[in-house]
């Protein structure tokens, strides 16, 4: 069965984020709850590109970018 990539990816890092004991949910933010979105900016063989940014109750505590 053929998948497409981002869906791929996007199984991946869902099932090891939950490996890992965290919640994964489709929906928007909890209140009083940390929410991590990850954006791939560009994917190659040999490495990704991306942006990670942790918010609670709407405000951004902590923002990534990994080239």
């Amino acid at each position: 069965m053929r998948q497409p990539v981002a869906s791929y990816f996007w199984y991946t890092l869902e099932k090891s984020l939950q490996h890992v004991g965290m919640n994964v949910t489709p929906d928007g933010p909890i209140v009083n709850v940390a929410e991590m979105v990850i954006t791939i900016t560009a994917l190659t063989d040999s490495e990704a590109l991306f942006h990670m940014r942790l918010t609670k109750n709407y405000g951004m505590f902590y923002s990534l970018k990994k080239p």
